[in-house]
């Protein structure tokens, strides 16, 4: 399980890039199917097993703790301080 924190005190602009994991074959979830506070996202693409979409995550805003099905990839447009808290595993933070 893994959410994620806005740590910054300003807006984060991302861009994520998720990618179906081999063993998950396409996404069986529609984009941002676990929940967002405090953040916006908007598609970029989807297809059958990658998809992209631009987000914009509040200072202090997070991701609800959720299962990582996908390699996600994110680019950060903007500075962000983004800290990921992952069940079993010390924080980690990352600009």
């Amino acid at each position: 399980m893994l959410a994620e924190r806005n740590k910054s005190r300003e807006l984060g602009d991302l861009t994520v890039i998720e990618a179906s994991k081999v063993e998950a074959g396409n996404f069986a979830t529609p984009m941002g199917g676990f929940h967002y506070h405090d953040a916006a996202f908007a598609e970029l693409f989807q297809l059958p097993v990658i998809r992209a979409y631009s987000m914009i995550l509040a200072a202090g805003g997070r991701t609800e703790k959720h299962e990582e099905r996908f390699d996600r990839r994110l680019f950060a447009i903007t500075h962000l301080k983004l800290r990921e808290d992952i069940d079993g595993q010390p924080s980690s933070g990352f600009l």
